[in-house]
């Protein structure tokens, strides 16, 4: 037998259509009122919302529950069908919403025996206009916390200026065990979604010097060049301070933090912007190729070693890194590869990850962007440059920043893949206004890059990617 029950608050009626009569405690009979706050927290008592049970097919239709939970707010229980293609949940309808507003949706999830929670507890929010059944716009609902037993999710909704209703589904897919049961669900309105701009450039192209100090001279001179024209950060060249030294000059690599650190952090301080770059570092009896950015205070706030080395640093007995750090700064998360960092994938995807809305690329070359000529010489290929560097932003979904040693190539590339600044022959610096609030790049099928692309991944499948093995699977 089922039921359609009604839950009246002082903002309308909830209508909960098709929910089984399940007997036992905390099931909601017919006619149980709930006190405020409801289901769904009103701004106001205009508001009016619908509850219902959700499913893309009948067969693969969870079992769901009402719960009265603490202080006898409802909870939403949702439990497998014990197929592996069990998919569904609740559908919470929210109308008289303002177009062009924002609002912020929270609940908890509380877990069990959910084999893999990224995957198969998925909050989504839809846009809807008039009688159009296809909806305008969606998003993932993103979580801000989680462990084994509990997902916390909090998302700021900016309703499109022609929607009239949104729609939420709590969602439990492609699992055979375990069961959720969301709590403390509210919607309230809230400020936009906060834009985040910077100013990044990028220092390229000249000629290298003979000494450190000369290349030290000249780093310091196109930083304050930077700084004049309003950039937050600079990223120089790789290893810039010793390109162009000879070895006979003395020991290229130096200590960190030592008396080059010390003439960045004053400069990065003394013109208030943030500094990007590498050099050789000396270890004790190892050396590194090793990245660094300062904050506009002059502090280190990110040190990368190098983790994936080139043919020539590793004959010369150079020592590979083996993390991957991020920096929190101001206009985001950033993080650092070096050069033939870019050839192997998986460094970029671990920043991404962990949140690096920038990666920085100092680089003097990819091997990859090189083409054999009829006359069997090596020559460089921009176009094909352009598509590797492209596709490692639009892979991950990050700001790819790239510092060449001899200027070509150089460029900065939005989320979305595509080149919003390259230099000029005749430049040093280049310059580009940045945003890594994200919401500018939306996907063609709805929703954005960062937000869509994310969560459609199947971590649980990717283990062959942790094969150590000598021996590739043909």
């Amino acid at each position: 037998m089922k039921r359609r029950n009604f839950l009246k608050t002082s903002a309308g009626f909830i209508a909960v259509s098709s929910v089984p009569a399940i007997p036992g405690t905390g099931h909601l009979e017919v006619g149980e009122n709930l006190p405020e706050p409801i289901l769904m927290q009103a701004v106001n008592s205009n508001w009016s919302q619908n509850c219902r049970i959700w499913s893309p097919r009948k067969e693969l239709q969870p079992v769901c529950r009402i719960h009265a939970g603490q202080d006898n707010y409802p909870n939403l229980s949702i439990e497998t069908n014990n197929h592996s293609g069990c998919h569904g949940g609740w559908e919470i309808l929210c109308t008289n919403i303002t177009p062009g507003k924002s609002y912020c949706f929270q609940a908890k999830a509380t877990l069990k025996g959910i084999p893999h929670p990224v995957e198969n507890i998925s909050p989504e929010v839809y846009f809807f206009s008039g009688n159009k059944a296809n909806p305008l716009d969606w998003r993932f609902i993103e979580a801000v916390s989680h462990d084994n037993s509990e997902v916390v999710f909090r998302h700021i909704l900016d309703v499109p200026p022609e929607s009239d209703r949104m729609v939420i589904r709590l969602i439990l897919r492609w699992t055979a065990y375990g069961s959720v049961q969301f709590r403390d669900i509210s919607l309230t309105e809230s400020q936009k979604s906060p834009s985040n701009i910077s100013i990044i450039a990028v220092g390229s192209g000249w000629k290298p010097m003979r000494s450190i100090q000369e290349n030290m001279n000249k780093c310091i001179e196109v930083i304050k060049k930077a700084a004049q024209k309003g950039a937050d950060l600079i990223l120089l060249p790789e290893v810039i301070l010793t390109a162009g030294v000879p070895e006979s000059s003395g020991p290229l690599a130096k200590i960190i933090p030592g008396n080059e650190t010390d003439q960045i952090a004053d400069c990065a301080r003394s013109n208030n912007i943030a500094v990007a770059l590498t050099m050789e570092e000396v270890n004790g009896t190892l050396t590194h190729n090793t990245g660094l950015i300062f904050n506009k205070n002059g502090d280190i706030v990110l040190k990368y070693r190098k983790v994936h080395l080139a043919v020539g640093e590793r004959w010369s007995g150079m020592t590979p890194g083996n993390d991957y750090p991020c920096a929190d700064l101001p206009f985001g998360k950033t993080g650092m590869q070096i050069c033939y960092d870019n050839v192997h994938p998986e460094g970029a995807r671990i920043l991404a990850r962990q949140g690096a809305r920038i990666i920085l690329l100092p680089i003097m070359g990819d091997p990859r962007a090189h083409v054999r000529t009829d006359q069997g010489k090596w020559k460089w290929d921009q176009e094909i440059w352009n598509k590797i560097m492209s596709m490692r932003a639009l892979d991950n979904h990050v700001w790819y920043v790239i510092a060449r040693n001899d200027g070509t190539g150089s460029c900065i590339i939005n989320p979305a893949g595509e080149i919003v600044a390259s230099k000029n022959d005749d430049e040093e610096i280049l310059l580009a206004k940045i945003d890594t609030s994200y919401e500018n790049f939306n996907s063609s099928i709805g929703s954005t890059h960062y937000n869509r692309y994310w969560r459609e991944r199947r971590p649980s499948t990717y283990s062959k990617l942790d094969n150590t093995g000598f021996k590739l699977e043909p």
